[in-house]
């Protein structure tokens, strides 16, 4: 059965999806349901009137923390002849997250005389592991208790193979008539004109296990979650344009992130993407937070640390972990703490170590925090330990990555074959269109290296310690050589995408070769070439650069990695388009996905979306199952801004260099409450007379600045 899309609502680590008249069905849509801790703990909330489902009028698809529906009635028949008339009770429905889900209906009564109303809300829970909805089947699961019924609350409880009780626990605001198989019934009378509100409030409860270091349940706020939206717009740079249209991509990716983030220990962390990957991830969140470092240096800290405190300090094969390394994700569901999937903790991932250590020295230079740098300084030698050690299986002065034999359809319950970012199966396909063989060495991840011993040697430089930055610094030389004689190939005047176990080129056309161009790792003399390669029309859709050409093995523009157009990626390649001189072709890009972005609800860019052509159809979609919102998406218009300005900051010399351009179609662009260099900048960059120019209006720290 078709149903409309799914609406989304998220506050710490509370998560509740819906369908569009905001019930949760599973029979209609298996992601809907309310989770904690990669479980579901509310599998059904459905809302009945006279025992039929209300009519949809519209619901809201821009909130992040709370959901309105407006619902109507269906003509309703009572002993044959019409006793409800179509359209003459108004039903408003709302959810509303704050340290638990408020859910409350509301009906008006518009008919001329007194309606007597039968509402019934059926609920129930079966804390089913995200994994088996993603379609893992499990020989055996833990025990469901009895149901817990009173006058005024419903419990569902579940004891898992682990050991934890996991419960779900509603209370009712107003007692029901009665509530039997978990239904509530209401029996109304309303007089005309009458309104009355049915509310009940819903707990994900997690009791906490004996080893827990923080107790899983969301924490208490002071705050309403509507004054902490308030609290976190005040902390952020402020960002505006001359476009309208520019200005509501940026406001909603500055709310997405706020709604992604959740509260952990060591700060704040951005969850992947909704609905799948709730969750923290590595390579995410660094990516997340290098973009937005103009926006909120905040997310960087927290993301370091919190990485750091996980960092690998033992060989496990079951989940990839090893000393040194950063992690790939984070799972907290039963089948995690059984064991029955590697992702509890898991370190499948080739690229989140050294961009740990690129994050670490790009927040030092953009806030100037010494002694963050410092406090993190033993994890950065040990990351960088990994990436010789580790990081480079064979010795050849590259580093690639070795996954598990996890075919599709396994890759959950094995881990990742793939274990760059385009981590699917069948990501990386050789010209016979068979998976690469491993160890595979992907063309980013080599770029990646360079720029964590580039920007670590430059650290130290600055603080004095040559012997260190020398060392770095040699490092980083030798992998350039080594990186274009590998993977250059003259005949394209294009890098290959990966090399594989045999050292032979994987020569797909596909976007990881601009990620090359954001580390600076490509000699000036090839870059113009690798740019131009980058807006041919068999790579660049019009809407973003493809992952994956027209044309090559696989390509597919409807599938995740094969063809498809991802905004982070996007940023990333126009970052690096601008890095060395070819801004048309980075405006080109940014230009492409901000136009994508009107085509999507809300406004929001999604994780991915189809690469079909502009030229063939004005159409653009969403790839099925693609996450909205997603953090990188989201971050993706915080680089394009950083990208526009040009923006180098230097906060050990407390000095900031702007190379401001823009696009023919903005001619302005201001940023407010800019932390950056260890200060504070307003800026304002606008075209006069045919030249972008940037001053800055407030500097109240006395900030050296630099405008080329």
């Amino acid at each position: 059965m078709a149903v409309g899309p799914l609406r989304i609502i998220k506050e710490e680590d509370l998560l509740l999806i819906t369908d569009e008249s905001g019930d949760i069905r599973p029979e209609l849509r298996h992601w809907t349901g309310l989770y904690m801790a990669d479980t579901r703990f509310l599998s059904r909330c459905d809302l009945r009137i006279e025992h039929r489902r209300p009519v949809l009028l519209a619901s809201s698809p821009e909130t992040e923390f709370e959901s309105t529906f407006l619902l109507t009635n269906n003509q309703i028949l009572r002993n044959g002849y019409d006793e409800i008339p179509a359209r003459t009770l108004g039903v408003r429905r709302r959810y509303l997250i704050e340290a638990s889900v408020l859910h409350e209906v509301e009906l008006t009564n518009f008919h001329v005389s007194a309606l007597d109303v039968l509402v019934e809300i059926g609920f129930d829970a079966d804390f089913v592991d995200l994994f088996e909805i993603r379609g893992l089947t499990r020989r055996k699961r833990g025990h469901r208790q009895a149901d817990e019924s009173r006058r005024d609350q419903l419990v569902f409880s579940y004891v898992g193979l682990d050991g934890i009780k996991r419960e779900t626990r509603i209370r009712f605001r107003g007692e029901p008539q009665s509530i039997a198989r978990g239904t509530a019934s209401y029996l109304l009378s309303l007089e005309s004109g009458e309104r009355v509100a049915l509310q009940c409030e819903i707990e994900a409860i997690v009791e906490r296990p004996p080893e827990a270091a923080v107790d899983p349940r969301r924490r208490d706020r002071k705050e309403t979650t509507r004054r902490s939206y308030v609290s976190w717009a005040r902390g952020c740079t402020e960002i505006t344009t001359d476009s309208e249209f520019m200005n509501r991509l940026l406001d909603r990716s500055a709310r997405d992130l706020r709604n992604l983030i959740t509260d952990q220990a060591e700060g704040i962390f951005p969850m992947a993407g909704l609905p799948r990957f709730n969750v923290p991830f590595g390579r995410d969140g660094i990516i997340t937070a290098l973009q937005t470092l103009a926006l909120n240096p905040d997310i960087a800290r927290g993301v370091l640390r919190f990485l750091a405190n996980r960092q690998g300090s033992k060989v496990d094969p079951w989940n990839a972990e090893e000393p040194g390394k950063i992690l790939h994700e984070v799972r907290a569901g039963e089948m995690a703490r059984l064991g029955e999937i590697p992702f509890q903790l898991y370190y499948g991932s080739i690229d989140s170590t050294p961009l740990f250590v690129v994050l670490l020295a790009c927040t030092t230079f953009w806030t100037g925090d010494i002694a963050l740098f410092r406090e993190l300084e033993p994890n950065l030698a040990r990351a960088l330990e990994w990436m010789e050690k580790y990081g480079d299986r064979d010795g050849d002065g590259l580093f690639e990555y070795a996954g598990p034999d996890s075919r599709p359809g396994e890759q959950y319950r094995k881990g990742l074959r793939n274990q760059g970012w385009k981590d699917s199966p069948t990501a990386v396909l050789c010209d016979d269109g068979t998976p690469a063989d491993p160890p595979v060495a992907l063309v980013e991840v080599q770029a990646y290296a360079y720029l964590a011993y580039e920007r670590a040697s430059c650290v130290y430089r600055a603080l004095g310690e040559l012997e260190r930055a020398n060392d770095l610094e040699r490092h980083a030389a030798q992998l350039r050589d080594r990186f274009h004689r590998a993977y250059y190939d003259p005949q394209t005047r294009f890098y290959a995408l990966a090399l594989t176990g045999a050292k032979r080129r994987v020569t797909a056309i596909a976007s990881n070769p601009a990620h090359a161009l954001w580390a600076g790792i490509v000699p000036v003399a090839d870059a113009r070439f690798v740019a131009e390669r980058l807006l041919q029309p068999d790579l660049f859709s019009g809407w973003g650069i493809r992952t994956l050409a027209v044309g090559q093995p696989g390509y597919n523009p409807m599938s995740y990695h094969n063809g498809s157009v991802w905004p982070f990626d996007n940023s990333i390649a126009a970052a690096g388009l601008k890095r060395y001189g070819f801004d048309e072709a980075a405006h080109r890009v940014i230009g492409g996905v901000v136009d994508a972005s009107i085509h999507f609800e809300a406004q929001r860019l999604p994780e991915v979306y189809c690469g079909f052509s502009r030229d063939e159809s004005q159409l653009l979609s969403a790839m099925p199952g693609s996450c909205s919102p997603q953090a990188w998406s989201a971050g993706a218009a915080f680089l394009f801004v950083a990208t526009l300005l040009g923006i180098e900051p230097d906060g050990l010399r407390r000095r900031v260099r702007f190379r401001p351009t823009l696009p023919p179609r903005l001619g302005e662009l201001r940023c407010s409450n800019l932390r950056v260099a260890g200060g504070v900048l307003d800026v304002v960059c606008e075209r006069k007379g045919g030249r972008v120019v940037l001053e800055a209006t407030r500097n109240p720290d006395s900030l050296e600045i630099e405008v080329n």
